[in-house]
């Protein structure tokens, strides 16, 4: 299987259990863990370790996402990696508490290897917050399923540029971040430039 593919898998499977912390989603979260397990299953690839994706969690990574001049802190409790990929959660230090975050890189040398593996441009960060009701992204697929006015590309909100450490751990970066839910306002939402990094939990 591809290594794209199975860090992607990866993700949603660690996606799904982190929202099994929910009661009100336990209905949702058991059946779309059920679907993701059965594609696990049916897409697992061989046991060649450089092919399995390595889990780091334990709630004592942390990440800072600034926006114009708003800035969140985070605690990383989950992590995914895998041929140089990097992808995990997070949720906020301080008040409001409920803000999370999550991300996922592909490797940096992703376009000088081969096809086979898997691998496109699927570097993103999502910040949801609950109260008040937000919701930032950055990513090249970011806005390519909604309907967008005039004036507003779906490669308007790229993240412009990363460096993961040569230990796999740790990502920073430059972006552009938009605001989803200022699209049903009719108006062309402003494009804010933002900074990131992440530190994962120790692996292990």
């Amino acid at each position: 299987m591809q290594a794209g593919a199975v860090f992607m898998t990866a993700l949603m499977l660690a996606a799904c259990g982190s929202s099994n912390d929910g009661e009100g989603q336990q209905v949702a979260d058991e059946g779309q863990n059920s679907s993701a397990n059965d594609q696990a299953t049916q897409q697992s690839p061989a046991s060649d370790p450089a092919e399995s994706p390595v889990t780091a969690e334990g709630g004592t990574g942390m990440g800072t996402v600034q926006i114009g001049d708003e800035v969140w802190e985070f605690t990383i409790s989950r992590c995914q990696s895998l041929a140089g990929a990097l992808g995990g959660q997070g949720q906020s230090v301080d008040d409001p508490d409920n803000v999370d975050v999550s991300f996922e890189f592909q490797p940096e040398d992703w376009e000088d290897r081969d096809a086979s593996e898997g691998w496109d441009d699927m570097a993103s960060i999502r910040i949801d917050s609950e109260e008040p009701y937000l919701q930032w992204e950055t990513g090249l697929g970011a806005l390519r399923d909604y309907n967008l006015p005039a004036g507003l590309t779906a490669d308007d909100t790229p993240v412009t540029g990363f460096d993961i450490s040569d230990d796999g751990q740790t990502v920073t970066g430059e972006a552009k971040f938009v605001e989803i839910n200022a699209l049903f306002s009719g108006q062309i939402p402003e494009i804010m430039a933002g900074t990131f990094s992440f530190s994962c939990p120790p692996k292990g």
